[in-house]
């Protein structure tokens, strides 16, 4: 009897020590990435549509996003007003997708959530890119 629990001890000793080596070097998940982003301008009558999977423009989007940093809730409704309306898709490794909206180069939402103001000085800047950069062919 005594052999018999010394071989389950043990066993159990083996077994805990085996998935705690497994749980600590098994791989972490993989991360998401963009694969492209998609950009519709509206301006007056004029529309400009940019695709972009190439790395450094993808770069400078993604830039232009982390660096527009949303102020506070608006005093009016961005809906009410007109101006240049741009929306900015960024499409992930995954399948998901995240959207931005920008209006007027004074106001910024995300995935639809309420409007936030912006510095109008950066958001402009978001028309000078895509004037530099053109769009990529899409990738097949």
């Amino acid at each position: 009897m005594k052999k018999l629990f010394f071989f389950f001890s043990v066993f159990v000793f083996s077994a805990v020590i085996i998935s705690d080596s497994v749980s600590k070097h098994t791989p972490p998940a993989l991360t998401r990435v963009v694969t492209h982003i998609d950009i519709v301008s509206q301006q007056e009558n004029v529309t400009i549509e940019r695709h972009y999977n190439d790395q450094e423009k993808m770069e400078s989007v993604l830039l232009y996003l982390r660096l527009l940093q949303p102020l506070y809730k608006p005093e009016i409704d961005p809906e009410t007003i007109g101006g240049d309306v741009y929306e900015i898709t960024l499409h992930y490794s995954d399948g998901q997708s995240r959207s931005y909206r920008q209006k007027a180069h004074r106001f910024i939402s995300m995935d639809h959530r309420p409007w936030q103001t912006v510095d109008p000085e950066h958001a402009a800047g978001l028309y000078a890119l895509m004037q530099h950069y053109p769009s990529d062919p899409p990738i097949l």
